[in-house]
This record gives C-alpha cells, sequence and structure tokens, in this order.
C-alpha cells in the first residue's frame, strides 16, 4: 500500500506544485478567494470529484464516499492570503500589489488537493467517507465558524477532523504534534485555544513514525502564543492539529520574504493520506 501511495504522489506532484505557484502568484485575502475557489473546484473535478461551492461565501468542500459503511473524517486546508507587499523575488512571486500568501495556505491548499487525489485512486482500500474542506477567512478569525455553521460538519455527521500548518521553527519534514493544548489564543478574537484529541493525536503519531521515522516527529514542543481559528471544529468534534516542518531558511509566517517549501508537499500528502487509511479503516 505505502509503494502505490508513493506512486500517486509522484505521478500528480508536477501538476500540485505547479498549482500551488499559479496560486501563490494570485493570492485573495480573507472572503475574495473567488478566484482560489474556481481552481480548486476545477482540479478536483478532474479528479472525479463533485463540489459543494459558496460554502460560508467563498468555502468549497469534496466528499470521498468509498461506497461502504463506516466513520467521516475531514480534513481542512485555509485558502485566504494576506495583505502584505510581497519581497521575496521568486520566479512566480505574487502578481497582486499588497497581497501574498506569507502563511502558506497556498502550500496547504496544494497538499489538501494532493491527498484527495491520492485517495481517490486509493478508494478501494477505505471504509466510510472523507470530506475536504477548504476554508475561507482564517487569517481574521471567521472562517471556521461560518463554514460550521454552513454545516460542512453534518450530512454526514463528521466523527473527527484533522489540521496542519506549516512551521518554520522547524526543521523541514520535522512532524510536531502532542496531545492537549496546543495553542493559546489568549481568546483573542474569541477563538479558543486548539486541544488535541488523545486518540487521533496518537494516530497521527504512530502514521508520521512510518512515514517519515520516529526521529523527524517532535512532541515535546512548547504551546503556540497564537490563535488559529481550526479550534472551533475542535469545540464540536475531536481531532488533531499538527505543524510540519517547512525549515528556518524559508523566513518567518506573516513576513514579506517568507517562503513555502515545495519540498514538504510529498510527505505531508503521504502523511495525510495514511491518516485516512489508519483512521477509517481502524487499522494500520
Amino acid at each position: 500500500m505505502q509503494s502505490k501511495i508513493k506512486y500517486h504522489i509522484n505521478t500528480i506532484l508536477p501538476k500540485i506544485v505547479e498549482m500551488r505557484h499559479q496560486l501563490h502568484r494570485y493570492p485573495e485575502v480573507a472572503n475574495e478567494e473567488f478566484h482560489t475557489a474556481e481552481a480548486i473546484i476545477k482540479i478536483l473535478k478532474q479528479f472525479g470529484y463533485t463540489t459543494a461551492v459558496n460554502i460560508a461565501h467563498t468555502g468549497v468542500m469534496a466528499v470521498l464516499d468509498s461506497g461502504k459503511p463506516g466513520k467521516t473524517m475531514a480534513i481542512r486546508s485555509e485558502m485566504d492570503a494576506l495583505p502584505i507587499q510581497e519581497e521575496s523575488n521568486l520566479p512566480f512571486q505574487s502578481k497582486v500589489n499588497g497581497k501574498m500568501h506569507a502563511c502558506g495556505h497556498d502550500g496547504h491548499m496544494a497538499i489538501l488537493v494532493g491527498t484527495a487525489y491520492v485517495l481517490m485512486k486509493c478508494k478501494d482500500h477505505l471504509n466510510g467517507k472523507v470530506k475536504f474542506i477548504f476554508q475561507p477567512a482564517e487569517e481574521i478569525g471567521e472562517g471556521s465558524r461560518k463554514m460550521i455553521e454552513a454545516g460542512v460538519l453534518k450530512n454526514p455527521d463528521v466523527d473527527a477532523i484533522f489540521g496542519y500548518h506549516n512551521m518554520t521553527r522547524y526543521e523541514s519534514r520535522k512532524l510536531a504534534v502532542k496531545k492537549g493544548f496546543v495553542t493559546d489564543s489568549g481568546d483573542k478574537d474569541n477563538i479558543p485555544s486548539i486541544f488535541n484529541s488523545a486518540y487521533e493525536t496518537e494516530l497521527v503519531f504512530d502514521v508520521g513514525k512510518k512515514v517519515l521515522g520516529q526521529a523527524n516527529i517532535l512532541s515535546e514542543i512548547d504551546t503556540i502564543k497564537a490563535s488559529e481559528d481550526f479550534a472551533n471544529y475542535l469545540e464540536e468534534v475531536s481531532g488533531c492539529f499538527m505543524f510540519i516542518g517547512n525549515g528556518s531558511a524559508y523566513g518567518k509566517l506573516h513576513q514579506s520574504d517568507y517562503q513555502f517549501n515545495d519540498d514538504i508537499i510529498p510527505c505531508s500528502i503521504e502523511i495525510l493520506s495514511n491518516l485516512a487509511l489508519a483512521y477509517l479503516n481502524a487499522n494500520f
């Protein structure tokens, strides 16, 4: 199964990276992610998905139904960019004055699209369903609440949700995750702190060890003093939010010279694909 997952990742990777670069060229800030949504819808349709669109204004969701009974899990990516003038000098630098993907959400979307492709190819090996949630307006702290109000955790009911974020403080291809509180929001914008559930976090540990090796799993991590609206999903269902090392050479998040590290795309897709197999099949 591992070789099959790697094969599908390698097959789609050039297309996923090019998609990421295109999203980076044309960033859209919170609640303006119209062209971003169109790009996601277009590529998911090519992979065989039908999509629910205009959720909470610009959100997108696709569901992979294995056709077999089982649990429903969700994986979420953010969509929005930031009102920052890019100074990275990348060949695919932002073409939109005063806006850039300075938090790596372009990379996060590419990872989730790639995961959707791999799991569609591995559909016969799955039970239950996977919801792929592309959420707008994370940077202003309101997207997840509106997506929840719009019903993304219902019909069918989500049993667990997983999220991820690149992190420049950790070395590239390191997976950082822990049980319990992961962020301390200080109640900023009325966003709760992220609290990772025990079972789902153990599953992430197990999958991470298999994909990356024990030496690349970081479990003794500090609680991050920041808000992340993924916490709102975890107020509704169990789940886990993890960090994937982007490498310190790529600048700091929310800065004009930040760069998302494309090298972490394949391992991130591999982690999420294996996580779906592990969670939905209840064995690994």
